[in-house]
């Protein structure tokens, strides 16, 4: 009943409730049906009736429905000025609907307090701690955002519009995905956290270039050197230097397997499917037992070319338990595992944005991660 009242709010206000404001809709029906008020339940109760009717509705028809029912229901709150549900609703419909900064599209306290969660919900997933976006660390993060949304470009802003609608389908997908699968995610998005928990990325990670040119000092000037180095710029998430660096290896040494793979991981970082899958064969094609190659090449082929994909997967997990990596599954576990890719990648076009989320803003994400440990948030972290 409070997962169906939330969502009969998201949809009837155009406004993907954040986990505070479906927290505050759990605690106040608790309190509601606590105190036993049978003229305030009912209403409850009517609009839960109304949003299984609602669902019933082809897409196209329930957004018919809600230009009518819409204004009727702002209407009715606003003639409620001491109510303080009346008031609540209200206020989220104002978040969401009115601009705390100009442009194409303007930028909402909504899509600022969804992005503000979505960032913390990565942290918290990489440090393993339960962090979350209190009133304060929205307040922060949605000025610094203000100051910073004129000098995003419009796919940039694009994206921000549709925090609220991604941040809503990540809670669901989320506890559905297996531990595996989540884990993969964590180490994904690891290296921009890391970025941005770091002093000193306010500055961006110099870019590899000719010997002598880049920042990270070289180990040597042969193939091995430059491997070396592109991990280190994997770990920081610079996946033009990897990929600059992968490309000098195997000019050095053309049968460098470890850089094509590397090379491979870091077009995948940005979903880049083509280069993806040349880099991983030519590694498959230096090194037919490298598990992780098939892994990564079948991540680019899924979903336009599901059956390779299944393939590679198929392959990746022989070699795995032929290696000892894996322990080899029973029969009727291999379709469920099976399921279990599939459906990750069904989840990664809402989700394939979240691994590279500093290049939002770089800028404001350190403006608020700063503050963390520095006595500007009111609960404490720490790293595992």
């Amino acid at each position: 009943m409070v997962d169906g009242l939330g969502d009969f709010f998201a949809w009837v206000l155009e406004a993907p409730l954040t986990v505070e404001q479906r927290e505050t809709v759990r605690q106040g029906l608790i309190e509601l049906w606590q105190s036993g008020a049978k003229a305030d339940i009912d209403p409850m109760v009517q609009a839960l009736r109304a949003q299984a009717e609602v669902r019933k509705h082809p897409a196209a028809e329930r957004d018919l429905i809600r230009e009518q029912v819409q204004p009727e229901l702002l209407a009715e709150l606003r003639k409620q000025p001491d109510n303080e549900a009346a008031k609540w609703l209200l206020g989220i419909y104002g978040s969401a609907h009115t601009p705390i900064a100009a442009g194409d599209p303007p930028l909402t306290r909504q899509v600022a307090d969804a992005y503000a969660e979505v960032l913390l919900f990565m942290i918290s997933q990489v440090l393993g701690n339960g962090l979350q976006a209190n009133a304060e660390v929205k307040d922060q993060f949605a000025k610094a955002l203000v100051n910073d949304y004129p000098n995003y470009d419009p796919a940039a802003r694009k994206e921000l519009a549709n925090m609220p609608k991604y941040w809503a389908a990540i809670r669901i997908a989320w506890p559905t995905l297996p531990a595996d699968q989540q884990e993969t995610y964590r180490k994904q998005w690891a290296p921009g956290v890391a970025a941005l928990l770091k002093p000193s990325a306010t500055a961006a990670p110099p870019k590899a270039g000719p010997p002598g040119e880049g920042e990270l000092p070289l180990e040597s000037q042969d193939a091995k050197g430059y491997l070396l180095r592109a991990g280190k710029y994997y770990e920081q998430g610079d996946w033009r230097a990897v990929i600059a660096d992968c490309d000098r290896a195997v000019q050095l040494d053309a049968r460098c397997a470890a850089a094509y793979l590397l090379c491979a991981r870091a077009h995948a970082a940005e979903f880049e499917s083509k280069d993806v899958i040349a880099c991983a064969t030519r590694a498959i094609e230096l090194d037919p037992k490298c598990w992780e190659a098939y892994e990564v090449r079948g991540g680019a082929y899924y979903p336009d070319q599901a059956e390779k994909a299944e393939a590679d997967w198929a392959k990746m997990r022989q070699l795995k338990q032929a290696q000892g990596v894996e322990a080899p599954e029973a029969t009727s576990t291999g379709d469920a595992r099976l399921d279990a890719m599939r459906k990750l990648q069904e989840h990664q076009e809402t989700m394939r944005w979240m691994s590279d989320m500093q290049r939002l803003s770089h800028e404001t994400s350190m403006a608020i991660i700063s503050n963390i440990g520095g006595g500007g948030w009111t609960y404490e972290y720490q790293y595992r």
